[in-house]
């Protein structure tokens, strides 16, 4: 009866995970759409660096975050993202370095007193068709901390991979730069 329930709960966590990356694929970004809503995510954070968003400035900005938010598959377990990973093709080289880099971010952000929730993994169209996928630790830092020290934490939790001998990636080195 245990490896039926076992089963049961194993096939249906299997299924969760290929809706979500069925609606993702349906909703997957285009890479002009993925590159402006990066740029516009940055504009985001360069106001709220200096200031608290205007309710216009949110209703404008949350139109951005919808659309990545449709294009994303989010999850909370190291085991899911690795399915994950391996529905959506990764090899076994790419898939343990991939899951190696955002777990190091995800660790240096619970030792810094930030939660880890998961990881993501933004779905964008390429031209030739193929999907082009985009991993992410999901992290969240106090927002009761002073913005300096919100940066400093996330500057810690963005070089996190060169403590495990793992390379920052461009995405990496672009956050740094707006930080």
């Amino acid at each position: 009866m245990e490896n039926f329930q076992k089963n049961e709960s194993l096939s249906s966590i299997e299924t969760d995970l290929r809706e979500k990356i069925n609606f993702a694929k349906i909703h997957a970004l285009s890479q002009e759409e993925y590159e402006n809503i990066l740029d516009e995510e940055f504009k985001m954070k360069d106001i709220e660096s200096k200031r608290k968003l205007t309710d216009e400035e949110v209703n404008y900005f949350y139109e951005f975050r919808k659309r990545m938010i449709e294009a994303t598959i989010t999850i909370g377990t190291l085991p899911e993202a690795k399915r994950v990973m391996e529905i959506l093709g990764f090899d076994n080289a790419s898939l343990i370095d991939t899951l190696s880099h955002e777990n190091a971010h995800g660790n240096k952000a619970e030792q810094l007193g930030a939660w880890h929730l998961g990881y993501k993994f933004c779905l964008i169209k390429a031209d030739d068709g193929d999907f082009l996928i985009q991993p992410q630790a999901n992290i969240n830092i106090p927002e009761n901390l002073e913005k300096e020290e919100q940066n400093k934490i996330l500057s810690e939790i963005i070089f996190a991979p060169e403590e495990y001998d793992n390379k920052l990636s461009r995405g990496d080195r672009e956050d740094l730069e707006h930080l």
